[in-house]
């Protein structure tokens, strides 16, 4: 927690608020030593709670509330506020010399009324003088201790806010030298804040910049916090802050402080650009803060259980200011790891801040040296907080500045070479068009009827009857094993930059690369897609006899147009003759071809001599209502072989009627004549299968001799 008196509010939820247990019991006294120069009297003294407020120290020191007196480490409680204690402990001196000590706190806390007593041998209560001169503390006891002597004091004590009964006895010079200590850290836990707030405020009037407004006022709390929580107003002539406003206030400004705290987090943070959803989480604490502030300056006295109350709104105000640290380190955090520098100072800040926490909550616990400069830590570790804030508050602003001064010298930039930018610009307007034809084919924008790419727009189309070229390589996966991805991308490219020019050359353009496959289209004849076909399978044999390509082409009906959304728009083909064409090209592995054709290719081709084919089966394919003939291109085998499939040619072509007629035993006779010539020939192979398996199992009545295009190699 950044504010709230720092020692006070840092121990104040570390205990559980529970009531007083009622029994007597006694602490032990403090025995004085010539050589001890300090006493704490936390494990000597016995606590009464005065809940009217209202007792008198004859009443008090009675037999009847003595009984009522527990030891201080007894005490569930030990943060009340708000509330008289009084405080009883004895002295013994067993020294031969009377000892000056005095009666004081370790921590400048502010109490109203503060009042101590002595029993004399007589048995007379007296008051005991309080000194106001000596330091800031104000509250300073002197008492003396007859040599040989035991006497019990009884201090009336009224606080306003919490107090953690750092009760010590000390010697005067022992004294002297804390106190001098004491104005030390007041300088410097007083002097930073304000060379910050100063330095700051006029930052502020010079720059208009609302951080540095934010920050002045978080540090104005501060102070104003430190002043109230720390007692100094009491040195003040003629102060009369009432009790009720006291109490009141010091829950406001807790609010307050956690709202400051957050405030500027979110700002100097930039959290809405960096940390946009624990923004929302900070926006709904700053709100919070609204109820909390009014809620600050009740005061249900009139309750049944007006403690309970007070404890319960002191805890929530105070959690409240915790909670901006909470969000504070999440959101430094958050923020520093995407790589905005300001929020590296901020974060340091905050783990000084805990660092000196730690230290002043060990030396609460006797674990580190209960000393000014341990129990000042946390205020030490917060002035550290602020000067890396106001760090990080100029770096902010010194980017910003460079930002502004990058920005200006741009604009200079830019006016000066305006020619030679404009000129550029035209340059890569020319490159940007070429770039933008090797991705969206000219041919594609002739289709469309545009001129330009600027002209294509979503859902443009045009619906003609195209032929179809999809080629794909075989055994591409089992190649692209052996190679690196580097290799890989170059074995494709490789090829495809030989297919490209062989497509271009018949006329035609490659509308899709996918992968290690092409999609072509010929607006002109079939005759062109099949010369391509022949030539890129020449060309891919010559190249590498490794590489081996299917390719199926189909002619029909499609809808060539551009499909996406508004950001994101593609040129596409959208039609069933495309996916015949696929589905066409994988029956080329399966029937042993290179390049296969559909029937409706050869009724449109204008020169159906100029093409070596043959008739490879009758297929039904999924979604096709009538059966679809295919053909073999086989112009693209070896010689020989082109020369071995023309010879059995007249035997082929009648061996596929006789097999359509059912007449298969002596269609299987000529099959396998033509197998004597073309031992390797798949499909050859496939109807002797097939006939030889309609002798074994007569087929049906309703047979016909069309297989389903995912059953080709079954014998249908």
């Amino acid at each position: 927690m950044k504010l709230l008196g720092l020692q006070q509010l840092a121990l104040l939820f570390l205990f559980i608020f529970l009531g007083q247990p009622g029994y007597a019991a006694s602490a032990p006294p403090v025995v004085l030593n010539p050589q001890q120069t300090t006493y704490d009297l936390r494990q000597n003294i016995e606590i009464y709670i005065d809940p009217t407020n209202q007792l008198t120290i004859q009443q008090v020191s009675s037999p009847e509330i003595v009984k009522k007196f527990i030891p201080f480490t007894a005490l569930k409680n030990k943060r009340q506020y708000d509330t008289t204690s009084w405080v009883r402990f004895r002295i013994d001196n067993p020294t031969d010399q009377a000892i000056h000590v005095f009666f004081t706190k370790t921590e400048p806390v502010r109490v109203k009324e503060w009042t101590v007593y002595t029993k004399n041998q007589q048995g007379q209560l007296l008051e005991i003088p309080r000194k106001t001169d000596a330091s800031f503390q104000a509250f300073l006891f002197p008492l003396e201790i007859p040599a040989h002597a035991s006497q019990i004091f009884y201090a009336g004590i009224y606080f306003e806010s919490f107090v953690p009964y750092a009760f010590i006895l000390q010697k005067p010079y022992e004294y002297a030298v804390s106190a001098m200590d004491q104005y030390f850290i007041y300088g410097i836990q007083y002097g930073i804040p304000i060379a910050l707030l100063l330095h700051s405020l006029i930052v502020f009037l010079l720059l208009r910049d609302k951080n540095y407004l934010i920050y002045v006022l978080f540090v104005s709390v501060y102070l104003i916090v430190n002043v109230l929580s720390q007692g100094l107003l009491s040195r003040v002539p003629n102060y009369t802050i009432s009790s009720w406003f006291f109490l009141h206030l010091f829950r406001f400004l807790m609010v307050a402080s956690g709202f400051l705290y957050v405030l500027f987090a979110k700002t100097i943070l930039q959290a809405k650009q960096y940390v946009p959803r624990l923004n929302v989480v900070i926006n709904i604490y700053l709100f919070a803060s609204i109820p909390l502030a009014i809620l600050a300056w009740f005061h249900l006295n009139n309750f049944y259980y007006p403690p309970l109350y007070n404890t319960l709104a002191t805890f929530m105000h105070g959690l409240y200011a915790i909670l901006s640290l909470v969000l504070a380190f999440i959101a430094a955090v958050l923020v520093m790891l995407q790589g905005y520098k300001p929020a590296r100072y901020y974060l340091a800040g905050m783990v000084c801040l805990l660092i000196g926490t730690v230290g002043y909550l060990l030396a609460e616990a006797n674990i580190l040296p209960r000393e000014a400069f341990y129990l000042q830590a946390a205020a030490f570790g917060l002035n550290a907080d602020m000067i890396l804030q106001a760090i990080a508050l100029a770096v902010r602003f010194n980017l910003i500045q460079e930002a502004e001064l990058n920005a200006q010298k741009e604009i200079v930039h830019q006016k000066e070479l305006n020619a030679d930018i404009q000129r550029k610009a035209l340059l890569s307007q020319q490159k940007l068009t070429l770039s933008y034809a090797r991705f969206f084919p000219h041919h594609f924008l002739d289709l469309l009827h545009k001129k330009s790419i600027t002209e294509v727009v979503l859902g443009d189309y045009v619906e003609k009857n195209m032929t179809v070229l999809f080629g794909d390589l075989r055994n591409f996966t089992t190649i692209l094993e052996k190679k690196s991805s580097t290799e890989s991308f170059e074995f494709i490219n490789t090829y495809l930059r030989k297919i490209g020019p062989v497509v271009r050359k018949h006329d035609g353009f490659i509308d899709k690369y996918v992968g290690d496959a092409i999609l072509a289209l010929f607006e002109t004849t079939p005759d062109s897609a099949i010369l391509t076909a022949i030539d890129i399978t020449r060309l891919l044999k010559q190249s590498d006899a490794a590489i081996d390509m299917g390719i199926g082409i189909h002619y029909g009906s499609l809808m060539l147009g551009t499909i996406g959304e508004k950001k994101r728009m593609d040129g596409t083909v959208i039609s069933d003759t495309v996916n015949t064409t696929s589905r066409l090209e994988s029956l080329t592995k399966l029937y042993g071809t290179h390049v296969l054709i559909t029937e409706q290719v050869i009724e449109v081709l204008q020169n159906k001599n100029l093409f070596k084919l043959r008739f490879v089966d009758d297929l039904y394919m999924k979604g096709k209502q009538k059966d679809i003939k295919i053909y073999e291109v086989f112009d693209v085998d070896s010689p020989d072989i082109i020369e071995k499939k023309l010879q059995i040619m007249p035997d082929y072509d009648a061996a596929i009627a006789l097999y359509q007629q059912q007449q298969f035993q002596r269609a299987l006779s000529l099959f396998k004549q033509c197998q004597q010539a073309l031992p390797d020939d798949s499909i050859i192979s496939l109807y002797i299968a097939r006939s030889d398996k309609w002798l074994q199992s007569p087929p049906p009545k309703l047979w016909e001799p069309i297989g389903q295009f995912r059953q080709v190699m079954e014998v249908v």
